[in-house]
């Protein structure tokens, strides 16, 4: 099997392991205020083996119909897939989670010939990962995210970044820190799952009301309206990595 290179290691010297610069103070707010949903009803514990997916369905399909959350993807992990996987990214990290995510489509390719279409992956977004899952236009209404929050530059031009750098990846971006085909938005046209921490978002949105003299659920409103298509909230992270768990996939940490 050959190799598949990374993309320029100059680029990715802080790949693994490394917070993103200027995003502490985002940690700081993502727990302050959530925003505000109905509670979700305590999950039983799945049964294992070939009865996991009926047991799991019934133990939740009494709590489905008394609250707000979409938990449409939990019944994505309950088909035919063969392979199941969660990435838990509580911070940016220059995208690692897409990287590890990505990985997991091309090597099971390369080494099994599993179809893409037998894998879920689960990306859970949170803690100071958020900014990932906000579009362009509010990278570029508050370009502080980008050289301030993120301290993220910019894949084509190498500027501060103005847009969501892990969006409409391109082969000749000469800044780019994840592959064409591992954005963010490239993952969910593949099948990925992507789950955005509603505390940590609130969190969020309401630093940015705080820093622009904005009111703080207009904020909310914008960022909400503004969110990357096919981008799911669950209550917490936390709620999503143990639920992505209990439906069968295996965990990875996406720093």
């Amino acid at each position: 099997m050959s190799h598949d290179p990374l993309p320029d290691p100059t680029q990715r010297r802080r790949f693994i392991g490394q917070l993103v610069g200027g995003a502490a103070a985002v940690a700081a707010a993502a727990c302050a205020r959530a925003v505000p949903a109905q509670a979700v009803a305590p999950v039983a514990a799945p049964t294992s083996g070939p009865q996991q997916a009926t047991a799991d369905s019934a133990a939740h399909a009494g709590a489905a119909a008394h609250h707000t959350w979409d938990l449409s993807w939990t019944e994505r992990l309950t088909g035919t897939s063969t392979h199941r996987q969660v990435f838990d990214a509580p911070e940016i990290a220059e995208g690692t989670v897409l990287h590890q995510a990505r990985m997991f489509y091309v090597n099971y390719k390369d080494v099994y010939g599993t179809p893409e279409g037998d894998l879920r992956a689960v990306l859970v977004l949170r803690h100071e990962a958020i900014p990932m899952v906000l579009g362009d236009a509010t990278w570029a209404r508050y370009d502080f995210i980008g050289k301030k929050v993120t301290k993220l530059k910019d894949p084509t031009t190498g500027e501060w970044a103005r847009r969501n750098p892990f969006l409409n990846a391109k082969a000749d971006d000469k800044y780019s820190v994840i592959w064409p085909d591992g954005g963010l938005d490239a993952l969910i046209a593949r099948g990925a799952i992507v789950l955005a921490c509603n505390m940590a978002f609130g969190g969020f949105a309401d630093r940015i009301a705080k820093r622009t003299k904005q009111e703080d659920d207009a904020v909310r409103d914008e960022l909400k309206a503004a969110l990357v298509p096919g981008v799911i909230f669950v209550p917490s992270g936390v709620f999503g990595v143990i639920r992505a768990e209990q439906a069968g996939c295996a965990y990875i940490r996406g720093t």
